[in-house]
């Protein structure tokens, strides 16, 4: 049982890929959503395989500098804020600034701990894929993951590796202000990959009234869509559809049938090469 839940494993997506893949690919065939969307080709199959692979790689081979860019950021608050603000109010107000600690928000339960962060960082998801939509120097990272005419569980794995270092800055503040034990972060890891899974799998299925909760294929299906129903897309959301109800971005339509067309609406203007879309976020 220790070994089933180590959350290395559980949150490593090529173990996912392997064990989950061949679930998912069958429930799609045998239970679609969108019955026309079943001409999954093999160089959509290879280019989504690329992509995970590339943001592996570049995971592996950012995060360190990232956790050098966090303590030179420190430092330059320490050196150029925070000691001189000090010397001032120590000078002019007889305040030491030494007694001053950063907010830090502490939370004994561990499930407490987890439900708020999970609530938290899912909301702050939704609102950078709702920005990611709106402001086109962010949409150009995630165009990416639009591209594809045909979407499935392995759609997920077609996101721009640059996109995923934009997800290490929205969640530091929620590192910083938080006393977070690691494993909780690691079983939302775990959630959000699964649920990624999920909602990009072509499976028709019913979930009640827990469509009102939780995200869901049908919602998903809908933001992949070609066609904004609302002005800048619809349903954001990652793991809880509430936000979208919350915000007034939900949309399915009253039979809640699949959407005619996956994809870019300007696909035109997007590179058909890989090698050039690696690029076009810098363009």
């Amino acid at each position: 049982m220790e070994a089933f839940l180590n959350l290395d494993l559980l949150s490593n997506p090529w173990l996912a890929i392997l064990f989950l893949g061949p679930v998912f690919y069958f429930l799609e065939k045998k239970f679609p959503y969108n019955k026309k969307n079943q001409n999954r080709k093999l160089a959509d199959t290879i280019e989504d395989l690329s992509w995970q692979l590339g943001d592996n790689l570049y995971s592996f081979l950012w995060f360190p500098f990232y956790q050098i860019l966090t303590v030179t950021i420190l430092k330059f608050y320490m050196d150029h804020i925070h000691y001189p603000l000090a010397g001032t109010l120590r000078n002019r107000f007889d305040y030491d600034l030494g007694q001053f600690e950063f907010i830090k928000i502490h939370m004994s339960n561990v499930y407490v701990q987890f439900i708020v962060l999970l609530l938290l960082t899912d909301f702050l998801r939704f609102v950078y894929h709702y920005l990611a939509h709106v402001y086109g120097r962010i949409w150009k990272f995630h165009a990416l993951h639009h591209s594809p005419t045909v979407v499935d569980w392995l759609t997920t794995s077609r996101v721009h590796f640059l996109e995923s270092l934009l997800g290490f800055f929205y969640m530091t503040p929620v590192l910083f202000f938080f006393d977070i034990k690691p494993e909780v972060m690691a079983w939302i890891a775990v959630l959000e990959l699964h649920m990624n899974l999920f909602v990009h799998s072509n499976i028709n299925i019913e979930l009640g009234f827990l469509k009102y909760v939780i995200n869901n294929p049908k919602a998903h299906h809908w933001h992949h869509s070609s066609k904004n129903e609302l002005e800048h897309g619809q349903n954001f959301s990652s793991i809880f559809i509430f936000w979208d109800f919350l915000f007034k971005t939900y949309y399915m339509p009253a039979q809640e049938e699949a959407p005619e067309q996956y994809g870019l609406a300007n696909a035109d203007v997007f590179p058909q090469n890989i090698f050039k879309r690696i690029f076009y976020p810098l363009t």
